[in-house]
């Protein structure tokens, strides 16, 4: 039986300098989805795993809107920003995890004490912590020694692993990852990808991911969301809709309304370079 984990309908995300910076018309996440988020740049892609991330004050609905957390209960992320007593910081403690281009290490610890400590802060003990590290280095192929090295000595490379494994290895039923392959090579990149796929199905947790990458988000995603850019009163923005989704299905592609998409990059290259649309007054 599917469950969900995200439903969002009539919301939006909006910065007070900017004013909407994507329009979220529907979106249902289910529990075990790898959704690939994709899009032009500046059309609220990262917005969006902020604000469903709680990073960010931005999430808005309008009169008949809904933005829910399912998990054993139905949670209102945006009612969550009024909550009282470490509600919001211990929702997200216990419910996500974060995986962005900036590592965000502290550079004066070792790269083990970085890979465990989000770990250790969600109460896992020392020892299972750095046992759930060494084997992800193992299968990332980094050398044991890594682990007692200061970060300021690894290259940038090594610190993404790092960062990587620190977010993949920490309990979670959400992981976000904002372009978290983007400065490796596509060999490493497609093993990262891999390892979170596995990951997420051997636990049945959920992952959303923003990437530029369309052949890894087709090898690996289980759904796309493709964001439509449009501009409004002379401003760039986004619209994403669940109607404009395509969802695996076995080997196969298809749209939200069980169309086979015979040639799927294509059919997304296609969506995201539409000619833009104009609106004034929104």
């Amino acid at each position: 039986m599917t469950s969900l984990q995200f439903h969002l309908k009539n919301s939006f995300c909006v910065y007070p300098e900017r004013g909407k910076v994507l329009e979220i018309e529907s979106l249902s996440i289910n529990v075990g989805e790898l959704v690939f988020v994709v899009g032009a740049s500046g059309i609220g892609k990262s917005t969006l795993i902020e604000s469903l991330g709680l990073m960010n004050n931005t999430l808005g609905i309008e009169n008949d809107g809904v933005a829910n957390f399912h998990n054993e209960s139905k949670t209102d992320l945006i009612k969550l920003w009024d909550s009282k007593d470490g509600q919001l910081n211990e929702f997200r403690k216990e419910n996500y995890s974060f995986l962005f281009q900036e590592n965000n290490l502290m550079p004066h610890f070792s790269a083990g004490e970085n890979m465990m400590l989000s770990q250790l802060i969600k109460g896992v003990g020392e020892a299972e912590a750095k046992q759930n590290v060494l084997q992800l280095m193992d299968l990332l192929g980094l050398n044991d020694k890594l682990f007692s090295e200061k970060v300021f000595n690894l290259s940038g490379g090594q610190r993404q692993r790092v960062s990587f494994i620190r977010a993949i290895s920490v309990p979670f039923n959400t992981l976000f990852a904002d372009e978290p392959t983007g400065n490796l090579d596509q060999s490493t990149a497609t093993l990262l990808f891999r390892i979170i796929c596995d990951q997420l199905k051997a636990k049945n947790k959920t992952g959303i991911i923003v990437t530029h990458d369309l052949g890894l988000a087709l090898k690996f995603g289980t759904r796309i969301c493709p964001i439509k850019a449009k501009i409004v009163n002379g401003k760039i923005s986004g619209l994403l809709s669940e109607s404009n989704n395509l969802i695996r299905d076995g080997k196969k592609w298809i749209t939200s309304r069980g169309v086979e998409v015979l040639f799927p990059e294509k059919y997304l290259n296609e969506f995201l370079l539409q000619p833009l649309e104009k609106f004034e007054n929104e």
